[in-house]
């Protein structure tokens, strides 16, 4: 909660009305109109809650996972593909990509903006851009303290039947800020906010810890001749669960993240207008678990992939970047600009021991895998654009650019690297008469390189072994007494030079877009977007096993109902791959294109915003969506659901039958509903209200009985099953009154008031189980706030 007790929000006539606008997020996503708003803490709670077209992943209900980073997508992009920015300054994360080295805490951010289509030249990533504005000291000093918390008697404790995917134990929340001017021409914001909270994971006996300490000073100068600058720091630490806990014998396992920085934006100019900003940002994830911790056992149905896992280790991950740009002319805008940025990763192996494997409860196989040392991968990338804008007629500007793009990255000791230069253009038409507006932009996009990318040929990279296992002593643990066969050699690591290698002539993915838009001030007190947007990518990265190649497979054919399991009329044959005997250890693996593979999206948007008195808003966003690309492994977790993750779709052939289908951020059918309510006596009420459809995924057939352990298959796309749709109410009722000559506010908000539970996953594997409700969405939420102004 931000506890400023602020009434102000913006007026129409105080935003912006460019032609880059898109007035549903610009309308979402001001301080001033989201303080009124349950919102949760962080830019991601807002993104989710608030923003039209955006999706994030897992569900936050209320803070219910608080300290954690979570996925977003927007026009179904991967979530490796979002980017953060202060100012011009790019601060993304790019071990795993999409994600911030800043913790994105609201008591540090006057606004959030989002711009997920048609960005401009001087941004390249085909995901949204989020661009985190901190707050400003203004003319006269504010200090702020406020309080949030929610009682474990207040929460609600989910269904025993379907229990929920999460759900919170307690939350407590304290914020102090302060903000004023130092002298005549510079000011300062300083913020302090830390969390303690406690929540339950799938149902497990042990509960969770969700704790944030964060610190940001922003401190502003107003320089001479029009110059203004801005320098950024911070410090923050997060106390949560592991990501890669599934990995240990004990899954009790917590991780502390430490987040740093400094970013600094100078801007000046008269005729020509001046940006540069810099950032340096870090991430440090520290397991709480020894490094000699014996490993457990993994189920492939609900747990991320072991490739995945293990990239998910403790490291410290850097982003060193730097960004300029300049506006000149009146008839013609010219604009260009430059940008460069260093980004590296460090890995430390953790755990000792086999990691078993199960499908359903039943051992298949144990690993001896991991990294195998320090793992140390880097990236360099170099941009430039310049950008023309000119008038065709009186209604009519055409803003055509094109931008160069240089990137390079590389493991220690690995003998291939991966070295692209791209040309990414861009045109841009723009409509604006009386109440119409209106725009059609082409864009082509690159996408960024995740560092896990480039644990190909890492020598210290993931790498191990597979063999057969039988549980003999039903502990559901792998030992070595229990092992049959060596199966099979894993990659993406190269622990031997030759095992695992990068394609010498590797091309760049690219994505082409195109955005249509319609914008209508249908009254003083009612606007209208309509858009659509389509989008084609190709040279989509894949893994080959060319040791043991498709081909060396032999196949047969089982009977599968297909999807209407009660009728005949798409009956088929489902194809198993069985591996030779003689391929056992003979793997050898290239990253490379795959060929005639493309990925395709299509979206249709609507906003409204109605403000008819200064005392209440509506903004309704809808959206429908469709997407087509491979998914990385079977299954529909971010970690396997996304054509940017490299997973084993092109090494196991049994991976690839359905590969290609909808990804994990097209929610087909979307609507989001805010709307605030200012009455009399200083009482705001307001609410959030969101439907998504449900999470895409395929019924997956066991194989039993192959020569490599039992496998599992796609009995068809992902997509041609949804799981239930999911929905929240949000609301929020506050009262300021004043006390002394402060105003001192006093709020309670609920998250999933309805306390719906529908389903957010269900058994996907063929049976008489097939899609029982396993896990539901987080349950009711009640905080209760209180904040004071002086």
């Amino acid at each position: 909660m931000n506890g400023r007790g602020d009434e102000k929000r913006r007026d129409l006539s105080m935003i912006p009305r460019t032609r880059y606008m898109d007035l549903a997020a610009a309308m979402a996503l001001a301080a001033s109109l989201w303080v009124t708003l349950p919102h949760g803490d962080t830019a991601w709670d807002l993104l989710e809650t608030v923003a039209p077209f955006m999706f994030t992943e897992p569900m936050n209900t209320g803070g219910t996972l608080s300290g954690l980073p979570l996925h977003l997508g927007s026009e179904a992009s991967s979530w490796t593909q979002a980017s953060f920015r202060l100012g011009l300054a790019d601060v993304t994360d790019a071990a795993p990509g999409g994600r911030p080295l800043i913790y994105p805490d609201l008591s540090m951010l006057e606004s959030v903006n989002v711009r997920a289509a048609g960005v401009e030249s001087h941004a390249g990533a085909p995901g949204p851009v989020l661009t985190l504005v901190p707050k400003a000291g203004g003319s006269t000093w504010l200090r702020t303290v406020a309080v949030a918390g929610s009682p474990s008697g207040l929460q609600a404790k989910g269904y025993a039947t379907v229990p929920p995917v999460a759900r919170l134990n307690s939350l407590a929340r304290m914020e102090l800020s302060l903000g004023g001017p130092l002298t005549p021409s510079a000011g300062l914001f300083a913020a302090v906010a830390g969390v303690r909270s406690s929540h339950v994971e799938r149902a497990e006996s042990f509960a969770l810890p969700g704790d944030v300490l964060s610190f940001m000073a922003h401190p502003t100068f107003a320089l001479s001749s029009g110059r203004h600058a801005d320098v950024t720091a911070w410090l923050q630490r997060t106390n949560t669960a592991f990501a890669a806990r599934a990995l240990l014998l004990g899954r009790d396992v917590r991780a502390t993240q430490s987040y740093g920085g400094v970013a600094g934006t100078w801007a000046g100019g008269v005729k020509r207008m001046f940006e540069v900003s810099g950032a340096f940002g870090t991430t440090t994830i520290a397991p709480d678990v020894a490094a000699s911790a014996p490993r457990g056992t993994i189920e492939r149905l609900v747990d991320d992939p072991l490739e995945f896992l293990v990239n998910e280790s403790g490291g410290t991950h850097q982003r060193r970047s730097i960004a300029a740009r300049m506006t000149t002319g009146s008839r013609v805008i010219l604009r260009s600009g430059a940008s460069a940025s260093n980004t590296s990763m460090d890995a430390s192996p953790f755990g000792t021991g086999l990691i078993g494997e199960t499908i359903d409860g039943v051992a298949v196989r144990a690993w001896d895998y991991g990294l195998t040392g320090v793992s140390h991968r880097s990236e360099s990338t170099f941009g430039a654009h310049v950008s023309a804008e000119t008038h065709l007629a009186s209604s009519v500007t055409m803003d055509a650019g094109i931008r160069l793009e240089h990137v390079s990255g590389s493991a220690r000791g690995a003998t291939d690297s991966i070295s692209w230069t791209s040309l990414e253009p861009r045109v841009s038409l723009h409509y604006a008469r009386g109440p119409w507006g209106g725009e059609l932009t082409a864009r082509r996009y690159h996408p960024r390189l995740p560092l896990t990318v480039l644990s190909a040929g890492d020598p210290a990279g993931p790498s191990g072994r597979s063999f057969l296992w039988t549980d003999r002593n039903g502990d559901g643990l792998a030992e070595a007494n229990e092992l049959g066969a060596l199966v099979s050699l894993a990659g993406p690591g190269s622990p031997t030079p030759g095992f695992s290698t990068i394609d010498p002539a590797l091309k760049r993915p690219y994505v082409d877009e195109l955005l249509a838009a319609i914008d209508l001030r249908m009254s003083s007190w009612a606007s209208l977007r309509f858009s659509g947007v389509s989008r084609r990518g190709a040279a989509l990265l894949g893994r080959y096993d060319v040791g043991v190649p498709a081909d060396a497979y032999t196949v047969h054919m089982i009977f599968d109902p297909g999807l209407n399991l009660g009728g005949p009329e798409d009956d088929q044959m489902l194809p198993i791959y069985s591996r030779p005997v003689s391929t056992f250890g003979a793997d050898r693996y290239l990253l490379t294109n795959v060929p005639s593979v493309n990925s395709t999206y299509g979206g249709l948007y609507v906003a409204v915003l109605f403000e008819k008195s200064p005392r209440w808003q509506v903004l309704a966003a809808a959206s429908a969506l469709h997407s087509y690309a491979p998914a990385a492994f079977r299954g529909y977790a971010p970690s396997e659901n996304d054509e940017m993750v490299i997973g084993d779709s092109y090494s196991d052939p049994n991976s690839n039958t359905y590969s290609e289908g909808r990804t994990l951020f097209d929610r087909g059918y979307g609507l989001k509903v805010t709307g605030t309510y200012h009455a009399r006596a200083r009482t705001t009420l307001s609410l959030v209200a969101r439907y998504a459809d449900g999470q895409n995924f395929a019924r997956l057939v066991i194989a039993p009985d192959l020569p490599q352990g039992t496998d599992l298959v796609r009995a068809y796309a992902n997509g041609k099953s949804k799981f239930t749709f999911t929905a929240t109410l949000d609301v929020r009722a506050q009262k300021i009154v004043t006390l002394s000559g402060h105003d001192v506010s006093f709020a309670i908000e609920g998250y999933n008031l309805t306390n719906l539970h529908n389903e957010v996953e269900e058994v996907t594997i063929s049976g008489a189980d097939w899609r029982k409700p396993t896990f539901a969405q987080p349950p009711r939420v009640i905080r209760l706030s209180a904040g004071l102004s002086f």
